[in-house]
């Protein structure tokens, strides 16, 4: 797998065209205030990606997804710790995201079920929150630490 990070606005399109047929967000995506890694095979073809969004010392998980073909193979898993690594280096102490469909695959990486009332004003003032994703998306949280 090739590792690329997002930095203009065609290799973004790319990135929306591919959450488009995963069924995800995209419409709301921007490259300010945000990173995000797609993943490439050897044929150059994006089969993986995830995102932050940066508010602070807080992020908002974005846009993971494996392409179908790919699942299976453990490359969500490399997806998130490259997120959460990603998020560390860049002094983020949270990790939040909503999820309608991954609540057991975010368990299994050590993100906790919380209610809204708990995630900061910051993220909770993202489109995320307030537009893209229903009311009845499962919140969750990743604390960094030390040692994770």
């Amino acid at each position: 797998m090739i590792l690329q990070i997002i930095e203009d606005q065609t290799t973004l399109e790319n990135l929306r065209t591919f959450l488009q047929k995963n069924a995800l967000p995209f419409h709301d995506l921007k490259l300010e205030g945000s990173v995000y890694l797609t993943y490439l095979n050897d044929h150059q073809q994006l089969v993986a990606s995830g995102g932050l969004e940066l508010y602070g010392t807080y992020a908002l998980l974005r846009s993971v997804a494996v392409e179908q073909a790919q699942r299976g193979k453990k490359l969500g898993d490399q997806v998130v710790r490259d997120l959460i690594t990603k998020a560390k280096s860049l002094g983020v102490i949270e990790v939040y995201l909503l999820t309608e469909t991954a609540e057991v695959f975010f368990e299994r990486r050590n993100f906790s079920k919380i209610n809204r009332e708990q995630v900061p004003e910051a993220i909770l003032n993202s489109s995320e929150f307030k537009t893209v994703c229903p009311v009845s998306a499962v919140c969750m949280v990743y604390k960094l630490t030390k040692n994770n």
